[in-house]
């Protein structure tokens, strides 16, 4: 799609209501219309939440700060990245003593994050960035209500993990407070990877985005503690992806309501109706 092709898609998008313009974007993403008003597949009910899911802890828990204080209090403080600093503007460069590595990103979008393994000497395009994530918002167009509702941060953390170092990240499948799937995301020095596996670590055949890891991925050594962590952040909602790492100990990332928009298909599309099926109860309330 050029640029004017997609500057009249998103004029399109913006002018139309709301269930048209998500049914715009799903058709884009998946060469299909989608069924919002009775949702099948898990990208159709992910389109549906945004539509209808006012849980106000929704943005609480998609906030990287504030989703702190509530993994802290389910799971207790060891579970949680420290936060070095926050604030709406990074304070003065002489004041900017923290140990690299570490990572700076904003609260309130994803991949908004710039990770910085030694003493930096381009703060200038440092700072212009950050203060573009002040000023932004995650894309619009998508309705994703949770992001839309925190207030723009940016935070430093620690950050452990060095170039070149081959690093997972495990991104858990909650519904109900149950997880049946996990997807280890492998990281390489150019290339992520991605394995799919079910509750009992056996590997399941699904590719999703991401080329697929032809090796098998190891379970990781605090696996137990991981799925329990999960489930108990989990609990309460109908779905939520809980992202964690092992590191030593287990970690928490993240809690996501809206894994990658519901814009990424599944192969085979069988899977698309099986994560589906799982996410049972999709009636949210309005307001």
């Amino acid at each position: 799609m050029n640029k004017t092709a997609k500057r009249i898609y998103h004029y399109v998008r913006s002018v139309l209501p709301p269930e048209l313009n998500l049914s715009l974007f799903y058709l884009r993403s998946h060469g299909r219309w989608p069924d919002l008003r009775n949702p099948k597949t898990f990208n159709e009910k992910i389109q549906y939440r945004k539509l209808h899911d006012r849980n106000p802890l929704l943005p609480i828990l998609s906030d990287k700060i504030l989703a702190k204080d509530y993994v802290r209090k389910k799971l207790g403080d060891a579970w949680v990245t420290p936060t070095l600093w926050s604030g709406k503007k990074l304070p003065p460069r002489s004041e900017r003593n923290w140990k690299a590595p570490f990572v700076i990103k904003a609260n309130h979008g994803c991949k908004w994050n710039i990770f910085v393994h030694e003493p930096p000497s381009d703060w200038d395009s440092i700072e212009l960035r950050c203060d573009t994530w002040i000023n932004a918002r995650q894309d619009p167009l998508l309705l994703e209500w949770a992001y839309s509702e925190i207030d723009p941060h940016i935070l430093v953390e620690p950050f452990h993990r060095l170039p070149g170092d081959v690093s997972y990240e495990y991104k858990f499948y909650v519904y109900s407070g149950r997880v049946e799937y996990i997807h280890a995301i492998i990281k390489r020095s150019k290339t992520d990877y991605l394995r799919f596996y079910d509750r009992n670590w056996i590997a399941q055949n699904i590719a999703y985005g991401l080329p697929v890891e032809k090796e098998e991925v190891p379970k990781p050594p605090h696996f137990s503690e991981l799925l329990g962590g999960a489930e108990e952040l989990g609990a309460g909602f109908p779905f939520v992806r809980v992202d964690l790492y092992d590191e030593d100990r287990p970690l928490f990332g993240e809690m996501t309501f809206y894994p990658c928009s519901g814009s990424i298909g599944f192969s085979p599309r069988s899977w698309d109706f099986k994560f589906g099926e799982l996410w049972v109860d999709t009636c949210y309330p309005e307001g």
